[in-house]
């Protein structure tokens, strides 16, 4: 039983680290990825196009959907790209400064 919970807690952490969005530097959202954004596409796909995972926002399940905003602020909050989903899709996108 203690080493199915130190597997566990090990099979958690990985799984914390590997949601972790990609430091700022590495991964800034552009005018172009938020052109390329379409209502209706998966999150998997928004999260290839820009390159790295969004900070989520904010989370809401119930028993019939989920909605969840991720955004991409750019260092020093001069510009960012906020995207809505619906149940795993984009719903809504928007974006401010982004060039």
């Amino acid at each position: 039983n203690r080493l199915y919970m130190r597997h566990l807690m090990w099979a958690v952490a990985l799984c914390v680290t590997a949601a972790r969005p990609t430091i700022a530097a590495e991964c800034e959202a552009t005018l172009q990825h938020y052109d390329k954004l379409s209502i209706g596409m998966p999150e998997a796909r928004v999260i290839e196009l820009v390159g790295c995972n969004g900070d989520v926002t904010s989370s809401m399940e119930s028993a019939t959907a989920t909605s969840k905003t991720l955004e991409w602020q750019h260092p020093g909050g001069a510009s960012y790209l906020t995207v809505y989903l619906e149940n795993g899709r984009v719903s809504m996108k928007s974006q401010y400064g982004l060039k």
